[in-house]
C-alpha cells in the first residue's frame, strides 16, 4: 500500500471515529455543552452511565446485565499506518490492523463455584505494515508481531482459569498470553494497541519467558511485600491449539519479589525477577552453522531483571491523573540467552491537561546488547551491536472509547550495515 492510500484510509478511519463519537455526544453519554464531538475534551457526567467510557456503550443495558450475571466483555480494533522517514527500506507508509476480543467469566456470579474467573483473549492482525521497519531486530510495533507467526489468522492466546483463594492469594492455571500479564503495568504492556508500540515498552523480552506458555501462576499481592512464583513449558505455545508433550524439552520457573512503599508520599513500586530453565537450546557459538552441523548445546539458562516504578506527580483532583516513571533492567548468560542484558523505560503520563482528561502521553528509551557469542561468531560476516532506540508517543481521545495515537521512533539497528531509523505513524484505536 502506498503512502497516499494508506494516509487516505486513516482519515476515513478518523472520520468515521468522529461520526460515532459525535453520535454518542449527542445520545448524552459525554459532552458538557452542545451536542456533537467536543474537540476540546470529553468529559464523564458528575454520574456517569455504566461502560460510558466504549463506543457502544452499556448496548441498551445488555453489557450491565450480562456483568451482573458474570459475564464481561472487553473489544477492541487499532487500525495502524507507518513507515520510514530515513532508513533502510522502503520509504512507503503501510496499513496494519489488528482485533482483540476478550471476555472473562465470573464462576461466583454464574453460580458454579466461589472465587474462580475463567479468561479468553482471542486476537487477529493483518496488512502489509511490516512489524520491524528499518530491519531492527526488535518490533518497532509489537501489534503488528504479536501473536508470533500469527498474521492473518485468528488466534486463541489466552485461555485461563484463575482461582482466588482470598482477597490477596491466587493461582492461574491453563495457556497464558504473557503480554496480558502486564496489563496492570503503569507502563509496559498494551498489546501494541494502546500505549507504546515498540516491544521494548510492550513486552521486554528476555529470551526465557515465551509470548504464549501453558503452565501455573501462584501469586501473593500482600503489602508492601508480595510474591509470585511461575512454572511453564519452555516453548512458545503460540501455535499450539492444545497442550502437547509439555515439559518434555524441560521445565522453566520464574520467581518475583514486589515491594512497594511511599516516597515523598506518592507509590514507589521495586521488582526483583529471576527465570531459570532446563531446556537444552542450541549452543550460540554453532549458530551460522548449517542444519545438522551444529554439534554443541547448552543445557540450562537464567536471566534476572529489576523494575523500579515511581509516580512523579499526582492530581488531587483527578485521582486517575498522573505521570508515572519506570525503569527495567536485565542480565543473563547470554549463551543460549540471546540477549546479554537490557535497560528500558521511561515516562508515561495521563490526564494531565484538565481539558484533555484522556489523553495520555509517552517517552521512553531502551538499549538492548546482544549475546556475546553470537556477536563474536558472527563478526566476519556480520557486526552485531547493540540496539538501541527512542520513542515518544500522544493518544488524543476522539471521543468514548475512540483514540487516535500519534507516534515516532528513532532507532540504531543492531545490524551495522543498516542506516538508523527515523520512523513515525498513526495508531486509531476503537474500544467497543
Amino acid at each position: 500500500m502506498n503512502v497516499q492510500k494508506s494516509w487516505v484510509a486513516i482519515v476515513i478511519w478518523a472520520g468515521l471515529a468522529c461520526l460515532a463519537a459525535a453520535r454518542t455526544s449527542e445520545a448524552g453519554a459525554f459532552g458538557t455543552g452542545a451536542p456533537g464531538l467536543n474537540l476540546t475534551g470529553w468529559q464523564e457526567r458528575t454520574a456517569p452511565r455504566p461502560f460510558a467510557d466504549r463506543l457502544l456503550g452499556d448496548w441498551g443495558g445488555q453489557r450491565t446485565k450480562l456483568a451482573q450475571r458474570g459475564m464481561s466483555f472487553d473489544i477492541s480494533y487499532a487500525a495502524f499506518t507507518q513507515g520510514l522517514f530515513s532508513g533502510s527500506g522502503s520509504k512507503e507508509f503501510e496499513f496494519g490492523n489488528r482485533f482483540d476480543f476478550s471476555t472473562t467469566l465470573d464462576t461466583t456470579k454464574l453460580g458454579w463455584w466461589k472465587g474462580g474467573y475463567i479468561r479468553f483473549h482471542a486476537e487477529y492482525f493483518g496488512g502489509d505494515l511490516s512489524s520491524n521497519l528499518g530491519g531492527a531486530v526488535l518490533p518497532t510495533n509489537a501489534g503488528m508481531k504479536l501473536p508470533i507467526d500469527g498474521k492473518d489468522q485468528l488466534t486463541i492466546s489466552n485461555l485461563a482459569l484463575t482461582q482466588a483463594f482470598n482477597p490477596t492469594t491466587t493461582v492461574t492455571l491453563g495457556r497464558i498470553n504473557t503480554v496480558d500479564l502486564l496489563g496492570g503495568d503503569p507502563f509496559f504492556g498494551g498489546n501494541g494497541n494502546t500505549r507504546f508500540q515498540h516491544l521494548a515498552f510492550v513486552a521486554p523480552p528476555n529470551g526465557l519467558f515465551p509470548p504464549v506458555l501453558y503452565g501455573a501462576i501462584y501469586n501473593q499481592a500482600t503489602a508492601p511485600l508480595g510474591y509470585s512464583l511461575v512454572v511453564f513449558d519452555p516453548n512458545d505455545q503460540t501455535q499450539e491449539s492444545f497442550p502437547r508433550g509439555l515439559f518434555r524439552d524441560g521445565v522453566s520457573v520464574s520467581g518475583s519479589l514486589k515491594y512497594s512503599k511511599l516516597t515523598a508520599g506518592r507509590p514507589t513500586t521495586y521488582t526483583l525477577t529471576a527465570i531459570y530453565s532446563s531446556a537444552d537450546s542450541l549452543d550460540l557459538r554453532d549458530a551460522l552453522l548449517p542444519p545438522g552441523f551444529a554439534t554443541r548445546s547448552k543445557e540450562d539458562s537464567w536471566h534476572g531483571s529489576l523494575q523500579v516504578g515511581h509516580v512523579l506527580r499526582q492530581y488531587a483532583d483527578r485521582p486517575q491523573a498522573n505521570v508515572s516513571l519506570a525503569l527495567k533492567a536485565g542480565v543473563s548468560d547470554g549463551n543460549p540467552n540471546p540477549y546479554q542484558s537490557f535497560v528500558t523505560g521511561g515516562v508515561i503520563g495521563r490526564g494531565t491537561q484538565r481539558t484533555r482528561p484522556n489523553d495520555s502521553f509517552g517517552f521512553g528509551y531502551f538499549r538492548y546488547q546482544f549475546s556475546r557469542d553470537l556477536r563474536q561468531v558472527a563478526a566476519p560476516l556480520l557486526r552485531i551491536r547493540s540496539e538501541e532506540g527512542f520513542e515518544a508517543f500522544y493518544d488524543y481521545a476522539l471521543g468514548p472509547g475512540v483514540g487516535l495515537t500519534f507516534d515516532l521512533q528513532y532507532v540504531k539497528p543492531a545490524d551495522g550495515r543498516r542506516d538508523n531509523v527515523f520512523a513515525g505513524g498513526l495508531r486509531l484505536t476503537f474500544r467497543f
